[in-house]
């Protein structure tokens, strides 16, 4: 799974870094047409490396020091060609537009091969599809596969290889090749592992979200992160309020065509001012929420490397929630659209089913605002692990009482207290440790014989 394997963590700090990874490149090139072919090469280069990499203590600074070392690179060989085509002996020098005709031919020839790719995926039969992406994008094995459709594994490799011979017979149709021994192969393996890895980006739908990519200022970024015990208020430059939860991260960019907020971690409400020539659009792990005029909140225990869940609940208005990145070409989730008043819960594995819309909703959105959190028969275990960003001690939970309902209203500045108290309400025990609190099964006292 993507957790075990140090390339997916890097995949996923890249999804959250992207618009800083471009920054940064743009200020240091001045030129953005090459910071980002440098930002989308970094994303190949990190989807195609090998899984028995030592995994970076700092994934940023890793990332932003690959950055640094591909535009030294990349200046260099700059340098380079104008020093081939120094003039000599009265020569005149090749016009700029000259020089630049090959790198304009291969990004249209790229853009080709990935609407290639996004048409051979949307012909494949749809679990075909789903086997394909699992297992060459996440690297799930054919055994987990077989037990997650219910089939024998010889019938998952046969698909995996069903998929990936279409896939090559695309690619060499589309190129002209003739049949290559092995050398001609692998190469055409790479080339396909490539441009998956635009898929891993979210940039290889049909090619639309690359030919998408315009040239646009940033005009306003910033990047919030909560690590207080209560909930932080901050104000959008277009007028909006987000409210950030203790323990919450998220990266704002503002530019001419879009406001874009990156849910690092955590949770928070948003209150949006009407802008429809500017969408506003939330990214959270492989989910996006795109704001049709509203005020919500986006609840989080889920990363994109681990399990858990996400929760979209609107108070008044309309969100659109949507697959985002590759997970979108596995087919079998649609987009659904929220209104006043429903919630959306996102459990990794299961379908997207919205709630109805409930009385009383202003009140329901994002208590901790109001610092309370409302529970209805949620694990023992998952509360204490929602619970544990507003105090300082870590809480231990036996596996025998995880799965114990817990309901009631915790006031988030006495979650000790809450605690202290559960013993009179479900048949657990609290003792203290050295560094917290471990919640066991109650011990039935032995009866005395005779």
């Amino acid at each position: 799974m993507a957790g075990d394997d140090p390339r997916g963590d890097l995949l996923a700090a890249f999804q959250c870094q992207y618009g800083a990874l471009l920054g940064y490149m743009m200020r240091r090139l001045g030129n953005s047409d090459d910071a980002r072919e440098l930002v989308q090469e970094l994303g190949v280069r990190l989807s195609m490396a090998g899984s028995g990499q030592a995994r970076p203590a700092n994934p940023r600074a890793y990332l932003f020091a690959i950055a640094r070392n591909m535009i030294v690179d990349h200046l260099r060989e700059h340098r380079q060609k104008r020093q081939v085509f120094v003039a000599q002996d009265g020569d005149d020098l090749p016009e700029p537009e000259t020089l630049a005709c090959a790198d304009v031919l291969d990004r249209h020839l790229h853009r080709e091969a990935l609407q290639e790719v996004a048409r051979t995926l949307q012909a494949l039969p749809q679990r075909t599809r789903e086997v394909f992406l699992l297992h060459r994008i996440e690297g799930i094995g054919h055994d987990e596969l077989a037990a997650r459709y219910g089939v024998t594994r010889s019938t998952i490799e046969r698909e995996v290889i069903r998929a990936t011979d279409r896939m090559h017979r695309a690619l060499g149709h589309w190129r002209g090749d003739a049949p290559g021994g092995p050398a001609e192969r692998g190469r055409k393996r790479r080339s396909l592992q490539a441009l998956l890895g635009m898929l891993v980006l979210g940039v290889g739908a049909g090619g639309a979200a690359w030919q998408s990519q315009r040239e646009s200022r940033v005009e306003w970024r910033q990047a919030w992160r909560n690590p207080q015990r209560w909930a932080q208020p901050h104000g959008l430059p277009d007028g909006s309020q987000i409210v950030l939860d203790a323990g919450s991260a998220a990266e704002i960019v503002f530019d001419a065509g879009r406001r874009h907020v990156r849910l690092l971690h955590g949770s928070v409400w948003f209150d949006v001012a009407h802008a429809p020539e500017r969408p506003f659009v939330v990214d959270l792990a492989d989910v996006r929420v795109t704001v049709l005029g509203t005020r919500f909140a986006v609840e989080s225990e889920r990363t994109a490397q681990e399990n858990g869940w996400i929760e979209v609940h609107v108070d008044s208005g309309r969100v659109a929630v949507a697959p985002r990145g590759w997970r979108a070409w596995l087919g079998s989730q649609q987009e659904v659209v929220l209104g006043a008043a429903q919630r959306l819960r996102i459990v990794p594995g299961q379908p997207w089913q919205a709630a109805p819309a409930q009385a009383g909703a202003a009140e329901q959105v994002a208590p901790w605002r109001d610092g309370r959190i409302g529970f209805s028969r949620v694990p023992l275990k998952d509360a204490v692990h929602r619970l544990a960003r507003y105090h300082g001690r870590a809480v231990q939970v036996d596996e025998a009482v995880a799965a114990l309902p817990v309901s009631g209203d915790v006031r988030l500045d006495r979650v000790e207290d809450w605690l202290r108290a559960l013993p009179t309400a479900l048949p657990v025990e609290l003792r203290e440790t050295a560094t917290g609190f471990a919640i066991d099964a109650r011990t039935i006292p032995a009866r005395p014989l005779g």
